[in-house]
């Protein structure tokens, strides 16, 4: 923090990664990628916790980010070439304007400097299907930007090796803001989504028949009797006696 700030902007930066956060699981659990899940991360914030241990730094500027003045944020690393991994520390800036930007617009600056720092090169698209794209060059000052499909599919690609590319999301999957809840899935068909789970059906269905087969031929058998269900009269005893 320093004068150029205000404590509204630290929660800003709190909930950009949130967002991201929110936004990876939502992918997860709409279309079934799991390659992302393991991404968590710890908040340090200056005079309160701070720690000389980090991956990430955000600094906020008063104006004048280079290299020109309508740079509002910038994204700074160095490069390993032969592991294709950043060297920490990455740093983000943040133009605030001397303390009076909104914290909605410090919000999403943060935001889409954190897919850069993520890995996330600027998006061609400036509009997803349900708002604004991320990753454009440009944040907006009016709404809150989530990543979008094509930003988390782009993560998924360039963790899995894929480096210096140009993603095309897949056909089957929306491009939309990735906000929280869960995005609808692609209709498939009642037999795409059911048809992994037919051969648990077909072996319950089996023992379903061998059980009530079994049932019926236990009920025709009539079982043994070992035992008289009573004890036979005992022969009047004489007494003795005559009439």
């Amino acid at each position: 923090m320093n004068h150029w700030s205000v404590p509204d902007y630290t929660i800003a930066v709190r909930e950009a990664l949130d967002s991201w956060m929110k936004s990876i699981w939502n992918y997860t659990h709409s279309f079934n990628d799991t390659s992302l899940t393991m991404i968590s991360y710890v908040f340090y914030v200056t005079d309160a916790n701070a720690t000389n241990d980090y991956d990430v730094l955000v600094a906020f500027n008063a104006r004048g980010i280079p290299p020109g003045s309508h740079t509002v944020g910038l994204t700074t690393y160095s490069w390993d070439i032969s592991t294709h991994e950043p060297i920490p520390p990455i740093v983000i800036n943040i133009t605030t304007d001397s303390a009076t930007a909104s914290k909605l617009f410090v919000e999403n600056v943060a935001m889409h400097e954190f897919g850069h720092a993520l890995g996330l090169g600027h998006a061609s698209p400036e509009n997803t299907l349900n708002g604004p794209e991320l990753m454009y060059y440009a944040s907006s000052k009016d709404q809150t930007v989530y990543p979008s499909t094509l930003d988390i599919y782009g993560l998924t690609a360039l963790y899995a090796g894929n480096f210096s590319q140009s993603i095309q999301l897949l056909s089957d999957i929306p491009y939309v803001m990735l906000a929280e809840g869960t995005v609808t899935s692609p209709e498939t068909g009642l037999w795409e989504d059911y048809k992994e789970y037919l051969p648990i059906v077909i072996v319950l269905l089996l023992l379903i028949i061998v059980a009530v087969v079994l049932g019926q031929v236990g009920k025709g058998k009539k079982p043994e009797e070992t035992t008289p269900p009573f004890p036979p009269p005992a022969p009047n005893e004489a007494s003795g006696r005559s009439i």
